[in-house]
């Protein structure tokens, strides 16, 4: 059987970081190594998709790359890529705030994904950022204004719940919906507590925050209050989403169908390429020469597909495909 390459593709450009987030499933790997993606590989691997895909642009932190404009541009340029996420810890607003200007007329959609842990003495705390939260509001205000002309620009900042935040996220709602600001909530995850029958020599080691995690009832008891409180302002696929996320977390096991491995992949800053985050990648894009298309049709990538046939999680990613394909349990 032959694979079209991902229709949803995590492209980590950097592994520099500029924050120090408790909650960074990836934190241990940050500051380690250099980036393999130039603008010429990144070429390579966009001239080799063989279906549409929406492209996510992740790290670290991506505004610390001197050339990400030169990404953002040349992967608005590929014809495959029919929209853009760009996920930024916003801090770096000299650079971000020129790069919106060069987006004022996109004509693809592209969508900054920010993120707030808190309110400010939380989230600057947890970030490792002073002043941090304000910033975060800034970009999200400056992307709400241009996309009044342009909505093919969009924002939305993303709320991740763990024991240290609980006690602000109904006051940071009550904050966003006073202020017009568009948020989703997600749940903490890492490979000790929300990850479920992955083999073990599949399971990546580094994936695993230093924060701890909300549990099930305290969850559940949260996002009660915010749907009483404020009934219109989670998304129908926010609450899809964590409601087959707490299924999961009850049942430990898959329910519903995963497409990690056919719809969903994921490339490293240093080359690695993987099924998913949850498990260890399965070759370099250097082996292929940096065609998506050879490395996804791989003896590699389908012996971690045979092994990987019961497992589960509570990736955010994976769990918008699998709704949005029909196949939410």
């Amino acid at each position: 059987m032959a694979y079209d390459t991902p229709s949803s593709l995590i492209l980590f450009v950097t592994g520099v970081c500029n924050a120090g987030c408790q909650h960074c499933f990836y934190r241990s790997s940050l500051n380690q190594s250099d980036d393999a993606l130039g603008i010429d590989t990144l070429s390579r691997l966009l001239n080799s998709l063989s279906r549409k895909c929406h492209l996510s642009l992740t790290g670290g932190e991506p505004f610390t790359r001197k050339d990400i404009d030169d990404i953002i541009k040349e992967a608005l340029s590929c014809e495959m890529v029919s929209s853009l996420a760009v996920n930024t810890n916003a801090y770096l607003t000299d650079k971000i705030n020129p790069t919106l200007d060069k987006l004022k007329n996109c004509n693809k959609p592209v969508y900054f994904q920010l993120s707030l842990d808190g309110l400010k003495e939380t989230h600057d705390k947890n970030r490792q950022l002073r002043g941090c939260f304000d910033r975060v509001i800034s970009i999200a205000e400056r992307i709400e204004s241009l996309s009044r002309d342009n909505p093919m620009l969009s924002y939305s900042l993303s709320v991740t719940l763990m024991k240290d935040n609980l006690r602000d996220v109904e006051d940071m709602m009550q904050f966003f919906s006073r202020e017009g600001i568009k948020s989703k909530i997600t749940l903490l995850r890492g490979n000790s507590f929300s990850s479920f029958l992955i083999p073990g020599q599949l399971m990546n080691p580094e994936y695993g925050p230093a924060s701890a995690a909300a549990s099930e009832d305290e969850i559940r008891g949260l996002i009660d209050r915010i749907r009483m409180s404020h009934p219109t302002y989670l998304s129908e696929l926010n609450i899809k989403k964590i409601d087959l996320a707490l299924k999961i977390l009850n049942a430990k096991k898959r329910i519903s169908i995963c497409h990690a491995g056919d719809n969903d992949g994921v490339i490293y800053h240093n080359g690695d390429i993987g099924i998913c985050e949850q498990v260890v990648p399965f070759g370099n894009m250097r082996n292929w020469d940096w065609n998506l298309y050879k490395a996804w049709n791989s003896d590699e990538a389908d012996n971690h597909r045979k092994q990987l046939t019961k497992c589960a999680c509570i990736h955010g990613c994976n769990l918008s495909t699998t709704i949005q394909l029909g196949k939410g349990g």
